[in-house]
């Protein structure tokens, strides 16, 4: 007989009212940085524009670290959580022979993220 529990799915809690939308960039070796800039700058032009946080954004990878982008510049990284917060979008960031990284630690946290 088997005693492993299923997986159960993370989702993230229930926003309040007025809290800022979460989002999670996952850093793969060798991300693309300016695909990067390019998701963060509309939410970080938003929160300036509104005067207000409405969107809020943190960095992780698989160890946490420095997390070195395609073009050299390093992004200080948290682990991944052992939780899915308040964060509604991941975003998996990567570049060139993306195809080829292998890691089970962000593969399965992925998984029960669905």
């Amino acid at each position: 007989m088997n005693d492993r529990k299923a997986a159960t799915p993370e989702r993230p809690r229930p926003r309040a009212a007025g809290d800022p939308v979460g989002f999670l960039f996952v850093l793969l070796p060798r991300f693309n940085m300016m695909a990067l800039m390019a998701a963060i700058e509309p939410l970080r032009v938003a929160n300036y524009l509104s005067g207000q946080t409405l969107y809020r954004w943190s960095f992780v990878s698989p160890d946490g670290g420095r997390a070195a982008a395609s073009n050299g510049l390093e992004v200080d990284t948290t682990a991944l959580p052992d939780h899915a917060g308040q964060c509604e979008c991941v975003y998996v960031c990567a570049s060139w022979n993306a195809e080829h990284y292998d890691n089970r630690k962000l593969f399965s946290w992925l998984r029960r993220r669905r």
